[in-house]
């Protein structure tokens, strides 16, 4: 710990105007060059904080509700890893939450700039800064800094599984107290949870809080409680079958409510979830795990090259992905989606069942022109009664299968090839698992990693 002077009594005169404290943040892989009071002079901010009591609810434009509303405009953060993938078709997103011993792991090392989230899957995401808290007195009527106080914060929001509802909680860790800074005043945390629609609903409760001093946090650093998210939010207005598509707004806030400063109050990023009721409205088999989910993270699906129940589909997407010349019709100067760290991922197509019949057939007939009217004959004396499928990247259940990618034009393409009939249907099962365990709803955006 870096304290050299730590004033017990500073807490019964930090109301006089005089003596104050400020809070602003920088990030938790800055945090650690700071050894004493000189270098808090030298840490760029991440965040100033300004004259608030509590987080303000942002009223927003038409225009500013549907972009918040479109799903897939986060891409997955690669910067440490692919996160939250695994080949095993058992794995299920939702039951894989993140740590606050995870969250700050990501923090420290995540390079600059850090996002205001990291998505661990689209069930669990996470905040994570250091909180500065500088301490003044006025002498000779100026300011003199004479101390101050840092730790390291992380915020969780994990959506809970067959059900409406989400864990929200925050862990304070790392203390360190430079030179004299007032301990006996109170530290408030807060999460709000509300319609991104400043007509709609809060959640219940709406606000989720503790005020204790640093030695009660150092004690015990967390806090946190369940919020029920209601269904009486604003409806998305374009229409999704029966699924009642709402948003809500996630926001973390800390204050110093004993200071008489005007920048004691931090207001972090906001996390946008979407609840709705396809797993009980439309079918579990469309989607389920949760009834929320963080609409903007595109999701992956995953697929193992060295598993033989579905090699032939793996290599045939990573030809696709990676060398569009090894498929057919591998036009030269041709690109196809959904690669992982790309902008281009696919979007599921549901309940257009004419779209994904054309998709369908029109990858057939591909077959056919490139392949042959035999290209269902596999021959292989090993498998005397295996037969081939005509099998397509991007799949038909996309708004980028074959026939859509034909009407689009451009150079955007596909990829078709026979492939064992058996391999071809384990993998159909594995994405239809996938997605309806991933919560991937109509025009939800993902991408394909073939792995091994």
């Amino acid at each position: 710990m870096l304290t050299t002077t730590v004033s017990s009594h500073a807490g019964a005169v930090s109301k006089a105007k005089n003596d104050y404290v400020t809070l602003t943040t920088i990030s938790m892989r800055d945090s650690t060059g700071i050894s004493g009071l000189a270098d808090t002079d030298t840490i760029p901010r991440s965040h100033w904080g300004d004259a608030r009591s509590a987080p303000t609810r942002p009223r927003r434009s038409a225009a500013e509700l549907a972009e918040l509303r479109k799903p897939g405009t986060l891409a997955p953060d690669l910067r440490t890893g692919v996160p939250g993938v695994r080949g095993a078709t058992d794995f299920k997103p939702v039951r894989d939450p993140v740590t606050h011993a995870e969250c700050k792991n990501y923090f420290l090392n995540v390079p600059s700039p850090a996002p205001g989230y990291w998505y661990k899957n689209r069930f669990n995401a996470c905040h994570g800064t250091t909180l500065l808290s500088e301490h003044f007195v006025v002498r000779n009527g100026r300011p003199t800094k004479v101390g101050a106080a840092l730790v390291d914060v992380t915020f969780i929001v994990s959506m809970q599984e067959n059900a409406r509802t989400a864990a929200v909680s925050v862990n304070l860790t790392n203390w360190r107290f430079i030179e004299t800074y007032p301990t006996t005043n109170a530290w408030t945390f807060g999460a709000n949870c509300w319609d991104i629609d400043a007509s709609g609903p809060s959640c219940d409760p709406s606000t989720v809080s503790r005020s204790d001093t640093p030695g009660a946090w150092q004690a015990d650093g967390d806090h946190g409680a369940t919020v029920t998210i209601p269904t009486t939010g604003v409806v998305q207005p374009e229409s999704h079958g029966d699924e009642q598509r709402q948003h809500y707004d996630f926001n973390v806030y800390f204050y110093l409510p004993s200071s008489p400063g005007a920048n004691t109050f931090y207001d972090g990023p906001n996390a946008i979830g979407r609840c709705d009721q396809a797993r009980t409205a439309v079918s579990p088999n469309y989607a389920r795990a949760s009834d929320c989910v963080f609409h903007q993270q595109a999701g992956i699906f995953t697929l193992d090259a060295s598993d033989g129940a579905v090699r032939e589909s793996a290599l045939l997407i990573r030809d696709a992905q990676n060398n569009v010349a090894a498929t057919k019709p591998g036009t030269p100067g041709t690109w196809i989606p959904g690669k992982l760290g790309t902008p281009y991922p696919l979007h599921r197509l549901y309940y257009d069942t004419v779209g994904r019949d054309n998709n369908r057939s029109a990858a057939i007939a591909k077959c056919v022109e490139h392949f042959g009217p035999n290209y269902t004959q596999r021959n292989d004396p090993n498998e005397p009664t295996a037969t081939n499928d005509c099998d397509e990247y991007p799949f038909s259940a996309t708004y980028q299968g074959v026939q859509m990618t034909i009407n689009a034009g451009g150079n955007r393409s596909y990829a078709v090839r026979p492939v064992h009939s058996a391999q071809n249907q384990n993998a159909g099962n594995q994405l239809g698992q996938y997605l309806a365990d991933d919560h991937i709803l109509e025009e939800d955006a993902y991408y394909v990693n073939v792995i091994n």
